[in-house]
């Protein structure tokens, strides 16, 4: 596979950095109008995909640290009573975060918009007008 070059290496650059999506296409000179859309492309291309995660496999090996190691490491602390818990935890999300061990998963349950519901809606509320004037 051939490496990245120019915006795309950029993108993932700022990406494996802990960036948003959005903030790195911004970052990587992509319009900030479409930066969503446009991560969002980028993200599913194989290329930049299979170059993020061999970043991320390439960074935990380097740290000789494993996803199981990160997650003992926050029960650990999260059930000890040491003073400083706040920067272990810090340290150890941070570390979660640049391996690629949390995930924002946001769910979404509105219907989306038809022409034919907005007529229902707006003919719905002519009526619910016309009977408050009589």
């Amino acid at each position: 596979m051939a490496k990245l070059k120019g915006r795309r290496a950029d993108f993932v650059r700022f990406y494996l950095e802990g960036k948003t999506g959005a903030e790195a296409a911004r970052l990587a000179g992509y319009s900030p109008k479409s930066a969503e859309s446009r991560a969002s492309k980028l993200l599913a291309q194989k290329d930049v995909s299979a170059a993020i995660e061999k970043a991320r496999g390439e960074a935990m090996e380097k740290a000789k640290v494993s996803a199981e190691e990160v997650i003992q490491g926050l029960s650990k602390i999260a059930f000890s009573d040491s003073e400083k818990v706040r920067d272990k935890l810090r340290a150890l999300e941070l570390l979660g975060k640049h391996l690629g061990l949390f995930k924002e998963k946001v769910e979404i349950e509105e219907e989306p918009l038809t022409l034919r519901g907005i007529l229902e809606d707006m003919e719905r509320r002519r009526l619910e007008r016309e009977k408050g004037m009589v």
